[in-house]
């Protein structure tokens, strides 16, 4: 107790016992801690921080055709600042919503392919991003129609499509035929719904190499036996 309010409450008992009494009532009050506000919220312990972030979402030429319809082929890029995970990406398309697994994704960087609703017009889509269900990032973009086209190989049985993507460059189209028999061939291949400004063949890591003639819509690309080619198509 503190000593000189003790001595005070003492004094004031000779004149009047209940103002005495109030002030001893008092001082264990006067005494205690005082308590800062906000001091709560610092103890408390903070959110843990995402560990993954959506940063990009590229349409790509493809699509694919699935039971419920045809589906836009979508490039992904997601960055891991954390240990390798599992992890998923939601596409939402008004009350629709299909989830893909991404597996477990390392550390740093990582690029995966998901399936957009084919749309006929610009719509608003959803990505949510979840690593073992704890939702870690979400983007709304509004998704633009795609173009709609087709590649056919015809004359040659014997060559198979093998690759059909965008150019890692962003510039054109990648196509890549194999020879399946062990004889030289000729494949035409057409495309009829884009037209061909120009037609380059190019190594595997998609270097051009020689020019190809072609049409608006057809080319003629040679294949040696069992071997590949790859042809960048720039078209509009």
């Amino acid at each position: 107790m503190n000593q000189h309010a003790a001595r005070m409450s003492a004094t004031l008992k000779q004149f009047s016992p209940t103002l005495g009494a109030a002030l001893l009532a008092l001082i264990p009050a006067l005494g205690a801690p005082k308590v800062a506000v906000g001091q709560q919220a610092k103890t408390s312990q903070p959110q843990a921080m995402a560990a993954l972030r959506l940063l990009a979402v590229n349409p790509t030429v493809l699509f694919v055709q699935r039971e419920e319809g045809l589906r836009q082929v979508a490039e992904v890029t997601i960055e891991n600042f954390a240990a390798a995970v599992e992890a998923s990406l939601e596409v939402r398309l008004g009350a629709q919503g299909t989830s893909t697994a991404l597996g477990k994704l390392n550390k740093g960087k990582s690029t995966a392919e998901v399936h957009v609703p084919d749309v006929r017009q610009p719509t608003p889509v959803e990505f949510v991003l979840r690593a073992e269900g704890k939702l870690q990032d979400r983007r709304t973009m509004t998704w633009q129609p795609g173009r709609h086209w087709e590649v056919c190989l015809v004359q040659q049985a014997n060559v198979f499509l093998l690759t059909l993507k965008r150019a890692e460059d962003g510039d054109g189209i990648i196509v890549r035929l194999a020879e399946t028999e062990g004889k030289e061939a000729m494949a035409t291949v057409t495309v009829p719904h884009v037209a061909i400004q120009k037609a380059v063949v190019t190594n595997l890591v998609e270097e051009n190499q020689a020019a190809l003639a072609s049409t608006p819509h057809q080319l003629t690309v040679p294949v040696k036996a069992f071997g590949l080619t790859t042809v960048r198509l720039q078209v509009r």
